[in-house]
């Protein structure tokens, strides 16, 4: 049976833009070894440990940084009164969204200018944590230079591309947006998420037409999954005339 939608959350950017998944998927592109604990708030990633993949102390030491940022973005919000102490394993704990985010920020700023991997996968994510705190502008502007960086690993390239024109879409600028959907690669069957994000915008924009033909053709030619749901939930809440 296909995933059930509202409208309000169809038309809200969607599931990938998840701190989460960019965590996950920088992980499985860029490290031999990992151990993944779920979080009670994260639901898909909790702490990411890097192990014996970076030979010196320096590297080791700004992977400890990286990993606290998102340890920090992982707790859990304690909603109470009392002062709040920080855990055995020195991480503060929050009694608010925004302080969580506000150091989670911190934390990944001290990276975001570092050269190599890690700067640039620091700078991914406090752009993913701005966009979380609905400061648009910025992330799309880390996102930017995530991509003026020329990051060598195309997951981490497309992700970035994806994540940016998620933020045009977030500021209603809808020809950035498209733009950068339209960079994604069309690589087999990642073409038919291409689609679903080109008719997402075209019906934006108010060619809701197009956007019907090009969610249809997904419908009947890609393979049966989370995209062909995603397409046959989008065409459902058009209005075609």
């Amino acid at each position: 049976m296909a995933r059930k939608y509202t409208r309000k959350a169809l038309k809200q950017p969607d599931e990938f833009i998840s701190l989460s998944m960019r965590i996950w998927t920088w992980v499985q592109a860029r490290v031999p070894k990992v151990m993944l604990s779920l979080g009670v708030a994260a639901a898909v990633v909790g702490v990411v440990y890097v192990y014996n993949y970076f030979a010196d102390k320096s590297g080791r030491e700004l992977t400890e940084k990286l990993t606290r940022g998102i340890e920090i973005y992982n707790q859990t919000v304690v909603q109470t009164t009392a002062k709040l102490e920080s855990g055995e394993d020195g991480i503060p704990r929050f009694k608010t969204r925004a302080e969580k985010l506000k150091a989670s920020e911190e934390e990944f700023s001290k990276l975001a200018g570092k050269s190599g991997t890690l700067g640039v996968a620091a700078l991914a994510m406090r752009a993913a944590v701005r966009f979380d705190a609905g400061r648009f502008q910025e992330a799309a502007a880390d996102y930017t230079a995530v991509l003026s960086k020329g990051p060598g690993n195309p997951t981490l390239r497309d992700r970035a591309v994806e994540n940016l024109g998620y933020c045009y879409e977030a500021l209603k600028d809808w020809d950035k947006a498209l733009a950068q959907f339209r960079k994604l690669s069309r690589e087999g069957d990642r073409k038919y998420l291409v689609m679903v994000h080109e008719a997402r915008i075209l019906a934006h924009k108010g060619q809701v037409k197009e956007a019907s033909r090009l969610l249809q053709e997904v419908i009947d030619k890609a393979p049966a999954g989370s995209i062909q749901d995603r397409a046959s939930e989008q065409l459902a809440v058009l209005d075609v005339k």
